[in-house]
């Protein structure tokens, strides 16, 4: 029974990290998505302490090694669970050159110019004066392309936190419009 629970928030928080942010369909023409991500995966004790599924993450790994898991899949696996919770989110977009980051706290962004003159830094959880919603401490899980639902002027970008609020940022100000919860 106890390895069915810790399989079953396995797979659940994998599924979260895999559909979480997909870095393909967050992407268009005109913006690319990418992580920044270290060189080597840090230990999994380094996931901040919100992150869902935190402790279990890090009890399967150890279980992993005793069994000799291959440490190429080690850090793999390690990787998905570090883009999920910490590593910043970045979407450049490919017609000016700007480049908007969710800093590896997740839940603040910059705006920066091609030559790295900060324009804006907003913190859309604030700013918008959200309240948690299903977690203590919800964080940005997605940061790309979305409809313009709103009709505002100018370019967005869609943003989704892990409580599952969502709302859109207008590039040029920084403003964040919160748009709803499931």
């Amino acid at each position: 029974m106890m390895k069915t629970h810790y399989f079953a928030v396995l797979l659940l928080g994998i599924c979260q990290m895999s559909s979480a942010f997909d870095t393909e369909k967050a992407s268009n023409e005109r913006f690319r998505v990418t992580y920044v991500e270290p060189k080597v995966a840090p230990p999994l004790t380094d996931l901040p302490e919100h992150y869902l599924g935190r402790e279990e993450a890090i009890e399967y790994e150890q279980k992993q090694i005793e069994k000799g898991i291959d440490p190429k899949q080690l850090l793999k696996d390690r990787v998905l669970y570090f883009r999920q919770a910490l590593y910043p989110i970045r979407v450049t977009d490919i017609k000016t050159g700007m480049i908007y980051e969710v800093q590896s706290d997740r839940r603040t962004i910059t705006a920066k110019k091609p030559d790295g003159t900060l324009v804006w830094k907003v913190n859309p959880f604030i700013d918008a004066k959200l309240e948690p919603y299903r977690m203590k401490h919800p964080y940005i899980s997605y940061f790309g392309k979305t409809r313009n639902s709103m009709n505002l002027k100018g370019s967005v970008l869609g943003i989704s936190f892990t409580s599952s609020q969502f709302g859109i940022i207008e590039l040029e100000a920084g403003k964040f419009h919160w748009e709803g919860q499931d």
